[in-house]
């Protein structure tokens, strides 16, 4: 393998597993749901990259030095698509919950149906495109010529849309910061996705193509994903995040003998404050918070903020019942 390379392919890998490990210490410092739909996405846009990375090692690097056939090359290319497919439904999947669940609605079972059955279609139809391919480049599906890349763009165009259905209709003009940041989060995700989707189709199918693919797919999700950490950081401080009634947080708290200190840092966790935010605004060190932390997750019976959460939601929804 050409030194170049091999050090390109390392610096893509490396800002994919960056990207999923912001997404995740996201969705864990933050516990809201479309957050842990935005970090499956990430994870699974990891897979699909990986999966493109290593279709162009094979059709670069080993491939190509065998002075391959263009049947060949195409033959590899069909075989990771559909390697890469599930992938694919799971990130667009959860891309669309994530949205979904950012507008405050969820998708529903009928969407879920809906959405399925459009896969395994799309799936059919690169199983059955796949022969036709080994020969040449495209093939004509229902009068429209069809190509490999093609064949996942519905999935990118599906993205696009459910952002843009975001953005103009289930985030209106409105005075709440909230639905602000989240519109020019969806603005960015949105433009960065199109963008490379543009890009991509933009370039001669070859070389060029086959290294802008992966590019693409793992330097689009790094922007927004900033874009959405340091937003969220700024708005939890002013704006707590924390969507539990205080009535019901102090009917909880005495039932497990939370002390009032302890109180303190459950009320901070739950706004997404982090560790070392809770350590300065209560004037203490940073290991007697996670002593604090560790005690609460004791008495409560919980592992995660996750759990504190939904612990705390279950309280919203009914009296607890031994």
């Amino acid at each position: 393998m050409r030194p170049d390379n091999a050090l390109a392919y390392i610096v893509l890998l490396a800002i994919g597993v960056l990207t999923v490990w912001l997404g995740i210490v996201l969705a864990r410092r933050f516990p809201l749901k479309p957050l842990r739909f935005y970090a499956i996405y990430l994870a699974a846009s990891l897979g699909v990259g990986f999966l493109k990375i290593v279709g162009n090692y094979t059709s670069q690097e080993l491939l190509f030095r065998q002075f391959a056939s263009p049947t060949i090359h195409a033959s590899v290319a069909w075989v990771f698509l559909l390697l890469a497919w599930p992938f694919y439904i799971a990130a667009v999947y959860a891309a669309i919950a994530s949205i979904l669940g950012w507008a405050g609605k969820r998708f529903s079972l009928g969407g879920r149906v809906a959405y399925f059955i459009l896969q395994i279609a799309l799936l059919a139809v690169v199983i059955g495109a796949g022969p036709a391919l080994l020969s040449r480049e495209t093939v004509r599906l229902a009068g429209i010529s069809v190509s490999l890349p093609a064949l996942s763009s519905v999935n990118v165009i599906l993205q696009a849309a459910m952002l843009a259905a975001l953005v103009l209709v289930w985030l209106p003009r409105s005075n709440d910061p909230l639905r602000h940041g989240l519109t020019e989060f969806a603005v960015l995700w949105g433009l960065v996705l199109v963008g490379g989707f543009v890009l991509l189709y933009a370039l001669p199918s070859g070389r060029a193509y086959r290294v802008a693919d992966p590019l693409v797919t793992f330097l689009s999700n790094l922007p927004p994903l900033l874009y959405l950490r340091a937003w969220l950081a700024r708005y939890s401080s002013a704006h707590p995040l924390r969507p539990v009634a205080e009535d019901r947080m102090a009917a909880v708290f005495e039932r497990y003998r939370i002390s009032e200190r302890e109180a303190e840092i459950v009320r901070r966790l739950l706004d997404g404050k982090s560790y070392r935010e809770i350590q300065s605004e209560l004037f203490i060190s940073f290991k007697t918070v996670q002593s604090h932390v560790y005690n609460v997750y004791k008495k409560m019976g919980v592992k995660s903020r996750w759990q504190l959460l939904n612990l705390f939601q279950q309280a919203e929804d009914g009296p607890h019942r031994d």
